[in-house]
């Protein structure tokens, strides 16, 4: 789900051009000077007030945030919401205005524009609305004209891929990690570009594969025990559909539904099997049916991203002398890490400077083992 707001278009950022040397003070400037950027760069990237454009002083809608939500629907009838069902918690009359453009929830604002690209494309909705309040910001209500259009939709993840966001920051983090580790303790040891240039693609080459492979794999498999559990839930649905009824009645009454309604509720669920099971794999089992992760999607986002991030740190030694590599390559490595902690935090709602600095934290240690780990091994094996 994205929303947006109304904003002051700003003038465009620069950022200065700078020379060096080729030399092992240059490199070091290079990568000092790359890890600083970065954390400005970092700033950038979530200052969700800045629009990149030329300061004309007209007001435009620009996205201000991007979050992965559970939408479900309801319609104006008072089972499913008050008294008043026609007026929504900021007394607008939805009835009289008939359009289906109108969202509930907890946490944003009334008058927040939001919209759901996966299924409306640049349509724009309007927080009216609100859910019950055990519900959180994650969850939002879509309003529809009739209650069999609410029940058509159903219940739907919506958002973000967060399965290919975590395979696409897992890979980066760990190719960009690993690699480094690695290549630094050679670089120190050997002290030859050539040796840590192969050593350092065959790594990445060989760590790609085997996390892709593992990526698939286990997405396949947790997606085959959620199809086992529905697959279960149908055949009690079948064979017990009196007990599973009742045992829907006493999830809705959990969840704070007053008794008559839950019942009421569960009943109109049982008399459509479909309905019956997706509201079953919903509350019981937490599954959303036909929303199943994509094994070979995740598995092809985990190798690319792992190539990607075990890149950046290899990537000096194609071009520069051993020792300039080194810093530049810990020196970018460590600003890209940074970079990718703050483009995760845009998601997790994170601090983003905690969130960089713990990649940046992270990267630093597996340099510093690297190295420590090569003088160890150039000073007590090879030098013996």
């Amino acid at each position: 789900m994205q929303s947006f707001n109304k904003r002051k278009r700003s003038r465009p950022l620069t950022s200065p051009i700078f020379h060096w040397k080729n030399s092992w003070q240059g490199g070091v400037f290079v990568g000092v000077f790359v890890s600083l950027s970065a954390l400005f760069i970092g700033a950038g990237i979530v200052n969700q007030e800045t629009s990149w454009q030329q300061n004309t002083g007209a007001e435009e809608i620009i996205l201000i945030e991007e979050r992965t939500v559970i939408a479900t629907a309801y319609s104006s009838t008072p089972d499913q919401t008050d008294d008043t069902p026609c007026h929504t918690a900021d007394q607008f009359d939805i009835c009289h205005n008939n359009l289906e453009n109108v969202v509930a929830n907890n946490g944003l604002p009334f008058g927040t524009l939001v919209r759901f690209p996966e299924l409306f494309g640049d349509r724009l909705f309007v927080v009216r609305d609100r859910m019950n309040a055990r519900y959180g910001p994650e969850r939002v209500d879509l309003w529809f004209r009739s209650r069999e259009r609410a029940q058509q939709f159903g219940a739907k993840r919506l958002g973000k891929n967060e399965s290919t966001l975590r395979e696409l920051v897992f890979g980066m983090e760990d190719g960009m990690v690993s690699t480094l580790g690695s290549i630094t303790g050679i670089a120190v040891t050997t002290q030859d570009p050539f040796i840590t240039l192969l050593a350092g693609l065959v790594i990445v080459g060989v760590e790609s594969i085997s996390m892709g492979v593992g990526s698939y794999l286990s997405t396949k498999s947790v997606q085959a025990v959620d199809i086992r559990k529905l697959m279960e839930e149908k055949e009690e649905i079948k064979e017990f559909p009196k007990e599973e009824e009742d045992e829907l009645v006493g999830m809705y009454v959990t969840e704070g539904w007053s008794l008559p309604l839950a019942k009421k509720m569960a009943a109109e669920a049982a008399k459509n099997n479909e309905l019956f099971l997706r509201e079953m794999a919903y509350r019981e089992l937490k599954i959303i049916p036909d929303q199943f992760e994509d094994p070979k999607k995740n598995g092809i986002v985990m190798l690319l991203s792992y190539i990607v991030g075990g890149t950046i740190p290899l990537a000096p030694f194609f071009i520069l002398p051993i020792f300039v590599a080194l810093a530049v390559s810990i020196g970018i490595t460590l600003a890209g890490l940074f970079l990718l902690g703050v483009y995760s935090a845009s998601f997790s709602k994170r601090n983003w400077f905690r969130a960089g600095a713990e990649m940046f934290l992270l990267a630093s240690l597996a340099a510093t083992v690297g190295i420590i780990v090569g003088q160890v091994v150039e000073r007590f094996l090879i030098s013996s």
